[in-house]
């Protein structure tokens, strides 16, 4: 059994970067591996935006995280840097985060990478 961390910077409304992580995290699990965080970055902080509501027949990217969190218990991180250029806050009554994500700095990332076996990156 293998524990891997996952990095995502790309959008999670344009192109399918989103949804390849989810299907490789669920095949690592379906496996006997472990996610045990999955470090957003960039443009892909916008997936743990409270206020996300895509259209019904659309992947919603943020409720299947949010599911993956659950279920695993695997840490849902948001940069800290990427949130506060794109107006995220974790301040206040949770701000404008969704549940189950939380804001964190680059060193999460790295604590993170050093302590699994491996960090994929799924850039945008």
């Amino acid at each position: 059994m293998s524990n891997f961390s996952l990095y995502l910077t790309t959008n999670p409304f344009n192109g399918q970067g989103h949804l390849t992580a989810l299907k490789f995290a669920q095949a690592a699990i379906e496996s006997d591996h472990r996610i045990a965080q999955v470090f957003f970055s960039g443009d892909a902080v916008l997936v743990g935006h409270a206020a996300n509501d895509p259209a019904s027949d659309e992947p919603n990217p943020q409720a299947l995280w949010q599911q993956l969190a659950s279920t695993q218990q695997c840490e849902l991180l948001l940069c800290s840097s990427a949130c506060q250029k794109r107006g995220l806050s974790a301040e206040g009554e949770r701000g404008n985060v969704a549940e189950k994500f939380s804001v964190a700095g680059l060193g999460s990332l790295i604590e993170t990478a050093l302590q699994t076996d491996r960090l994929i990156q799924f850039p945008g």
